[in-house]
């Protein structure tokens, strides 16, 4: 070892080599990609330029899909996440950005355009140093330039032929001199030529903002705006590249003199402190002021060119103004739209509303007039006053605070504190900008350390190319996979073993063997048949038959003579997704059409239509053809019974729950059943329990029309949350026959399929307090191995219930990005991988869908940006390929538009889900329907691997005393409405009321405060005597029982279910406490009448007599649709839980003079006792776990409808043991 030459090596290292070697090891402790880290070292804070071989690497690598995905956040980060003391960095970064724009991928400039309104940020960018420099002239006059380039689409396409054309005259450019082609019109460039690496995405299929796209052929559509006529060279563009612009590198060489047109821009790599900042240059002429408009950017572009700190600028030459008044409305970003290979959607759900102008450069400062009228100030204005200095002229200007009073509704509000002044950090409010539809929101222009920019949503390369391609949305998400999907050809679209022997699945066979690798057509193409060429067709062929009162597509199963018959095929406007689907997709149905040859009028070439799914209106549902082909035929038939069968037969009495019957015996015509009444035990009401009659009762054949057939053994050892079946008890069980010899080996392998079922991994997004995960758990459908949620609370209570799984408390799409970059979880453990789990279920965020939201408009509320998180969502099942997934939200999901279209995200989904392979069903159901004491409707999607069997929707189970499930409809192209079906059959099962849930356990009163009447009254002391507990409630603190004995032994199945874990029966309950409210709150809560549904109405009314507990809240009661202060009706349900315990509410207990406690939500929402809730002192994430969560019980039925189909896969593959699939894959 050569000590001398180490300690030579150690003797020369600079500070800056230290930094490098820092940097070095940090990279690879945060495990950043190389990618990542060249992005890093190019905008560095070092006070020297990137080199050009770096600039070009990075630019080169746009080209790569997964590369550019890494390196466009980089760049933004650094816009908008140091601090103003760090604008070497933002300033580098701008450049790297513009070096990339010329010489990158042209994703790169959509990318960018999509970005402009941050860009435009930077050009207010103000950063004093400690010596008194205007170091922000440097940000600011690039970002101008760059957002001014960004704006013209044809200056964009001169450069970026410019670049090219240069690449051959310039090569160098080291450390410390600027990059060729850095510098809009001032330095020269370094040229690549375009090439298209990846798969073929769509316009804007991904980036970080959606603006990104594949390659191929799409890619160079997408973008060939940019580099229209790169290929061929005009007069102009021959002159342009011949210019040489001079470079701005150091130099001994003073350069020559040359006439301004524009501020001088400072040299940055000059750093010399003693150094004075660029003085403005004059201005030609002073000009008034332009007329306001609409669209006017809310700074003014007089902002633009600031260039020194004011106690340096001289007072500008006054010049009178226009006196046209001040526009209503701001554009604050004004920016032009992204450029798109379709139009951008009418609504844009994730950016800011952007003007088509493009930005046009600023007069300078001279040339500044003055303001019209004291309610119009300039940059000058707010610096002056928010750093307490006098502006030009000596004048000390208006306040902060007298300016904002000053201004319109729509005014720009700005203030600055001296912490923020020495970070440069800006704080912009916004009181109401119209334009932007933005009410009292804060956005820190420059961040400081406490600023959180909004993070994209995070999704994966085919969710991202439908958003951009057939929603026109290029904004707002970032893509994290690279594009590894070829474009489909026509013989690759249906991704499903096909098996089976009937008509269905030989046709299908012979269609898909007629079709060719080479890609779909665009259009249907229609091949004429005459009379003679009748003869040839066959199996397989698709073709159009002429029928009254349109024609309709064919696929044809046989031809026996003159006649043929096939299946109907339904083309895509004929269906929900109408307007994001290709208009050659077609689609099976389960009509069968029987027809004369003669009627045959074309045949369809097979390679211009994609046959991918069936499509069912009735449901509605896509499903895979697998299933399709092997599915029974539909026609309505009636239950198949015989003696021994228990069956179940519409109400007698028009009742809300059917009988049960068993068939005794079978005469020609008459039948002898059984009937078996429901009976509670004295103590105990038994939902499953049944007691036979001791006579038969005789039905006429013609009549005796039995819905189901059913169930009946004798009691369980446990108790079960599943609804099979009923049972009777040992001493009623000899009344009942033996049953049916055929059906009683049939079920019983049936319920050993059953058991041998294995039970599904699941990983439950955005889980929360895991309301699905215990459902599809107690189901026996699934064990939820990995969950994800960024709430502690919610993570923390998941892990107490799941302590098996491997829980994340992070951001969905975090975890995804990471996921997909083979990385681990940012708290270091392994993230699922493909293989590892079998199915997915969400919940995202429904705030912005709900009408139930409180806290913003109906409008704000369709653009809250967590909409989108479906697309994380989405981006994980394509990651994964689960088998399944299950998604749920509230009902106002349908209804929110995407891209101007009408049930929008219900269409994002289901395209999404058919572009991955996948057959989705969605509808409406009514979670009281399923055993859950509350009315709360929920819109449910599944969907299903196109080679399983997709499951159905739950059929509702219980009698439900309110609104039943709303029928989900849709409109197909021509513009008609369809309704989903919905069973119009009795219940299965009784209803569960809120006393049927709640009563077991301990009473409590809040104590009357009498902080409004004195006290006691006779109530209290009459309460008193029945023992029950009046207890102190203090503002901020929970009230109740931590754990407590129940009140009594369970009196109904419900209690009995809440109370059972592991076989066991709990003795205790905890959390039956209430937040603690004020104590005007508490004695408003208290004096509501005790009688079902009273409300605020009976404090005036003579049973309570207090009408000033009403007091200042007169008005709200006819404002606020929320203001009830409504005590619950114990017999009937729950009203909707929301996520905080409000007094005005609907959450007063039906005989309890206090609101409800944590506990009896959680029962509301179907969680046993054994759960328990990480929370607050004051319950408050508690309440808001449960609000948010999905009910227990619609979790078990969901979980039931996943086990029934892969019951039916399991049954198919017992029957077909040998039966070779034909495989057909989609990659």
């Amino acid at each position: 070892m050569d000590f001398d030459d180490i300690g030579s090596k150690l003797a020369n290292l600079t500070m800056y080599d230290v930094k490098s070697l820092y940097r070095s090891a940090k990279n690879y402790a945060l495990n950043v990609s190389d990618i990542e880290a060249k992005v890093d070292e190019a905008t560095n804070d070092d006070p020297w330029g990137a080199s050009s071989t770096l600039m070009t690497e990075i630019a080169q690598a746009t080209h790569n899909y997964q590369d550019f995905n890494e390196i466009m956040p980089t760049i933004y980060r650094r816009f908008m996440e140091k601090e103003a003391r760090e604008w070497r960095q933002i300033y580098k970064a701008l450049q790297l950005l513009e070096y990339l724009i010329k010489h990158g991928s042209e994703r790169v400039v959509d990318d960018a355009r999509s970005h402009l309104a941050t860009i435009k940020i930077l050009r207010n960018f103000h950063y004093i140093d400690e010596k008194g420099k205007d170091q922000g002239i440097n940000v600011r006059n690039r970002a101008k330039e760059l957002a001014d380039m960004l704006g013209d689409v044809d200056r964009i396409r001169q450069e970026r032929r410019k670049a090219r054309s240069n690449k051959s005259k310039y090569t160098g450019g080291g450390n410390g001199e600027f990059v060729p082609g850095s510098g809009t019109g001032r330095y020269g460039g370094f040229g690549s030529d375009s090439y298209y690496a990846g798969g073929g995405a769509a316009a804007g299929a991904g980036s970080s903002s959606g603006g990104g796209g594949g390659g191929g052929a799409a890619a160079r559509e997408s973008f060939e705006e940019y580099d229209a006529g790169d290929f061929e060279e005009t007069p102009a563009s021959k002159a342009s590249s011949s210019t040489t612009r001079a470079g701005a590198s150091r130099s001994s060489q003073a350069p020559a003199p040359a006439k301004k047109e524009a501020p001088k821009v400072a040299d940055l790599f000059s750093f010399d402190d003693d150094d004075e900042p660029a003085a403005p240059a004059p201005a030609p002429a002073a000009k008034p002021a332009a007329a306001s408009s609409s669209t006017n950017d809310a700074f003014g572009d007089d902002f633009d060119d600031f260039q020194a700190a004011p106690a340096a600028s001289a007072p500008a030459a006054p010049v009178k103004a226009s006196a046209q008044p001040q526009a209503a409305s701001f554009d604050f970003f004004d920016s032009a739209p992204a450029a798109s290979a379709k139009p951008a959607a009418a609504s844009s759900l994730m950016s800011p509303t952007q003007s088509s102008k493009p930005s046009t450069p600023a007069a300078a400062p001279a040339s500044r007039p003055a303001a019209a009228t004291n309610t119009s100030f300039n940059f000058d204005d707010l610096w002056a006053s928010s750093s307490g200095k006098s502006s030009a002229g000596g004048k000390q200007k208006t306040s902060m605070a007298e300016m904002a009073k000053n201004q319109s509704s729509n005014a720009l509000f700005a203030s600055q504190t001296p912490a923020a002044q020495q970070q440069g950090a800006w704080l912009i409010s916004f009181a109401t900008i119209s334009s932007l539809d933005i009410a009292h929101q804060s956005f820190y222009i420059m961040a400081g350390p406490k600023t959180a920019q909004r993070e994209l949503i995070k999704t994966t390369h085919t969710v991202a190319k439908v958003l951009s391609s057939d929603f026109g949305l290029r904004s707002g998400y970032e893509v994290v996979d690279a594009n590894t999907r070829t474009r489909p050809t026509a013989a690759s679209l249906s991704s499903c073993e096909l098996i089976g022997d009937n008509g269905a699945a030989t046709a299908l066979k012979a269609f898909l063997a007629q079709q060719d690798n080479k890609p779909v057509s665009p259009t249907m193409r229609r091949v004429a048949i005459s009379p003679e060429s009748l003869a040839t067709i066959k199996s397989g062929d698709v073709v159009v038959i002429e029928l009254d009162p349109s024609n309709q597509l064919m696929l044809v199963h046989a031809v026996k003579g003159q006649t043929v018959s096939g299946t109907r095929l339904s083309l895509s406007i004929d269906n929900m997704l109408h307007d994001v689907l290709a208009a050659n997709e077609v689609f099976a149905t389960n009509e069968t059409v029987t027809t004369e040859l003669p009627s045959i009028i074309a045949k369809i070439d097979p390679n211009s239509v994609a046959l991918r799914y069936a499509w069912d209106d009735k449901r509605p549902a896509f499903i895979g053809l697998k299933e399709w082909t092997t599915q029974e035929a539909v026609a309505a038939h009636e239950i198949v019974y015989h003696e021994g069968d228990f069956v179940l037969l519409e109400p007698r009495d028009n009742g809300p729950l059917l009988d049960v019957a068993q068939v005794h015996r079978i005469r020609n015509q008459q039948v002898l059943v059984r009937y078996l009444h429901r009976q509670a035990l004295p103590k105990f009401k038994d939902e499953r329990l049944l007691v036979p009659s001791k006579e038969l009762a005789r039905i006429d054949t013609a009549t005796f029309k039995p819905v189901a057939t059913c169930r009946v053994s004798l009691p369980p050892s446990s108790t079960s949350w599943t609804t099979e079946g009923f049972y009777v008890s040992k001493e009623n069980a000899h009344l009942l026959r033996a049953e049916c010899e055929t059906c009683t080996p049939a079920q019983m392998q049936r319920r050993k399929i059953r058991r041998n079922l294995e039970v599904l991994r699941s990983m439950e997004l955005m889980c929360g307090a895991g309301g699905l995960s215990v459902g599809l758990g107690l189901s026996g459908a699934c064990e939820t191995t990995f969950a994800i949620d960024a709430d502690t609370d919610s993570v923390k209570t998941f892990k107490g219930h799941h302590p098996g799984a491997t829980t994340y408390c992070c951001d969905a799409g975090d975890a995804l990005h990471r996921a997909v970059s083979g990385r681990r979880a940012k708290d270091g453990l392994e993230l699922p991988r493909r293989g590892d789990v079998d199915l997915i279920a969400a919940g995202p965020p429904c705030q912005g869908f709900s009408r139930k939201n409180k806290m913003a408009t109906r409008k704000a509320a369709e653009d809250d940006p967590r909409n989108l998180l479906v697309c994380t969502v989405l981006g994980w099942v394509e990651f994964l390929k689960p088998k399944y997934l299950i998604l749920e939200n509230v009902e106002g999901f349908t209804a929110s538009k995407l891209g101007g279209r009408e049930q929008g995200m219900v269409k994002l989904v289901i395209k999404c889900l058919l572009d991955l392979g996948y057959a989705a069903t969605c509808g409406f159901v009514q979670s009281g329907a399923f055993g859950c004491p509350q009315s709360r409707g929920r819109f449910v999607l599944l969907a299903a691997r196109a080679d399983v069997t997709l499951p159905s929707l739950p059929k509702p189970t219980y009698h439900f005393l309110g609104k039943a499930a709303t029928s989900f409809t849709w409109t197909d192209g021509h513009g008609t409405s369809h309704a989903a079906e919905r069973p119009d059959t009795a219940a299965l099962l009784p209803t569960v009321t809120v006393l049927d849930a709640i009563d077991d356990l301990p009473a409590f009163d809040w104590k009357d405060p009498h902080l409004i009447y004195a006290g006691p009254d006779q109530i209290e002391q009459a309460r008193q005597q029945q023992d029950i507990p009046q207890l102190e409630v203090s503002s901020g603190s929970a009230t109740g029982f931590v754990a407590a004995q129940y009140r009594k032994r369970p009196s109904n199945s419900f209690q009995e279910r809440m109370r059972v874990f592991a076989g066991q029966m709990t003795r205790a309950v905890s959390q039956h406490q209430t937040s603690g409210p004020s104590a005007t709150d508490v004695e408003q809560v208290v004096n509501v009448a005790l009688r079902p549904g009273a409300d605020y109405d009976s404090w005036s009314q003579p049973e309570v007599n207090k009408p000033a507990l009403l007091g200042p809240l007169q008005l709200n009661r006819w404002q606020d649709s929320y203001f009830k202060y409504e005590r619950i009706d114990g017999d009937r349900y729950f009203k909707v839980l929301l996520t905080d315990a409000s007094a005005k509410g609907s959450m007063i207990h039906p005989t309890q003079r206090r609101l409800f406690t944590v506990r009896e939500c959680a029962r509301a929402q179907g969680f046993p006792d054994w759960i328990e809730f990480a929370t607050d002192a004051n319950l408050k994430s508690a309440y808001r776990q449960i609000g948010n969560a999905v009910p227990v019980p619609l979790a078990v039925a969901l979980g039931e409808s996943i086990t029934a189909a892969r019951l039916k896969d399991a049954e198919r593959a017992s029957r077909q043991p040998s039966q070779s699939p034909i495989t057909i894959d989609d990659e």
